[in-house]
């Protein structure tokens, strides 16, 4: 995938100072040009507009807004599909703010995955009765200044030009063919920004046995609102929405059991600039997917004024975290025990909480008292028998988890009694 969102070199300006000018992906195959495609009927040439509403408003093809959209374009061994909501002339500047839903019957690219510049996103995928695919993608408009540079790491104009300036809903649809199709880690995955540049993102392990998702963003700081010299610039404030599928986190982030993954476990951050950027994560556990959202992303330099004024090129990138904790069950509950003969003890528990992986058995462990001699039991459930144990001697046992993330936290002691 590139690095920009889609369209990031499609002009976006106010006033009509430019019309819409499409690129395709640097290394696409092929180049076709926006146009309005309504679905007339049943032989009408996929990908097609179903439905279009702006502000809660159905539209029609002649309406002062309209959506434009091209034919499947291949790239890396898969395909995707442009659309843009622009103005009756071609101009794509839109009003900040105004909500928009465009429904695209696309035929037989399955929309995998989506991507664009947008604001409280919505995407809502849907198969038709004879086996091809729409997709509904809802939100508002978004203020975009695309003053950096197509390129790693970016150039920064500051502030950004008034012509890159404006207010944009538009994306791409991918079918992800080329990478797996509906094996893609990928697939039900959503970003939508309205920033200039987002990288694709990274997953690591971190030190504390958790899992951390990492993108890069970068955008001017400020933006020239109105082209007017003598008027200060304005501060741009970023914000994503990225949409986890249980697919993703069962891929990348290694939850076995995402629907048991509590919210706690998820933590968004923000590095950079040391603002106190607010994260919301969500889960919508119908569609089985998290909704990771952050706001106020500021860009300040990251050059200093002396580099500056030796000739070095300014740079504002932010990097974005969705970091999981520990995944294994918790420690089982309500532990107790007694002996039941000379060699034999039980052990009862309450069943451990899972927290993004569901246990799959017990270990029981008991160890003699003042001693090294340990009894270690596998068991499907409570209650557990302990057998081996030596006569006339205590034992203090404890029990875990087991599950596919690996064994969970050990409960407290329960003291078997001795016994001749």
């Amino acid at each position: 995938m590139r690095s920009r969102s889609l369209l990031a070199t499609l002009s976006l300006v106010s006033g009509g100072l430019a019309a819409l000018v499409v690129t395709t992906a640097p290394t696409s195959s092929a180049s076709a040009t926006l146009e309005q495609r309504w679905c007339a009927g049943p032989g009408t040439a996929r990908p097609c507009v179903m439905s279009f509403r702006h502000n809660g408003v159905d539209t029609s093809p002649a309406d002062t807004f309209r959506v434009r959209l091209n034919t499947p374009q291949a790239l890396d061994g898969g395909h995707y599909v442009n659309w843009a909501v622009v103005r009756a002339n071609g101009v794509s500047d839109l009003p900040p703010g105004d909500t928009w839903s465009v429904t695209i019957d696309t035929g037989t690219l399955a929309p995998r995955y989506t991507e664009g510049y947008s604001g409280d996103t919505w995407v809502e995928r849907t198969v038709n009765g004879d086996g091809t695919y729409r997709v509904t993608i809802s939100g508002r408009s978004v203020r975009t200044a695309e003053g950096c540079t197509d390129v790693w790491p970016p150039v920064c104009q500051d502030p950004a030009p008034r012509s890159t300036v404006g207010g944009a809903f538009n994306g791409e649809v991918w079918d992800l063919e080329g990478e797996g199709g509906a094996a893609s880690w990928r697939n039900g995955y959503d970003r939508s920004q309205n920033v200039d540049g987002v990288n694709d993102p990274d997953f690591a392990p971190t030190s504390g046995g958790g899992y951390r998702f990492s993108t890069e963003t970068y955008n001017s700081a400020t933006y020239d609102d109105d082209g007017d010299p003598a008027t200060a610039p304005v501060v741009f404030t970023g914000e994503l929405r990225f949409r986890l599928p249980y697919g993703l986190m069962q891929k990348r982030f290694g939850v076995p059991d995402p629907d048991t993954l509590p919210l706690s476990s998820l933590t968004g951050s923000t590095s950079g600039s040391g603002d106190a950027n607010p994260w919301t994560i969500t889960r919508n556990a119908a569609g089985k997917y998290f909704l990771a959202e952050v706001t106020g992303i500021t860009y300040p330099d990251t050059v200093s004024a002396r580099a500056l004024a030796r000739g070095a090129s300014r740079t504002q990138v932010r990097t974005l975290q969705v970091e999981r904790g520990r995944i294994t069950p918790y420690a089982p509950r309500n532990v107790s025990a007694r002996r039941v003969a000379a060699h034999r003890g039980r052990v009862a528990y309450s069943a451990a909480r899972a927290r993004g992986a569901r246990p799959t058995g017990y270990t029981v462990r008991c160890v003699v008292v003042r001693g090294t001699h340990v009894v270690a039991v596998n068991d499907a459930a409570s209650p557990t028998a302990v057998t081996g144990l030596r006569s006339r001697r205590a034992y203090d046992c404890r029990v875990r988890a087991r599950s596919k993330a690996g064994p969970g936290a050990w409960s407290v002691k329960v003291r078997v009694r001795a016994r001749p």
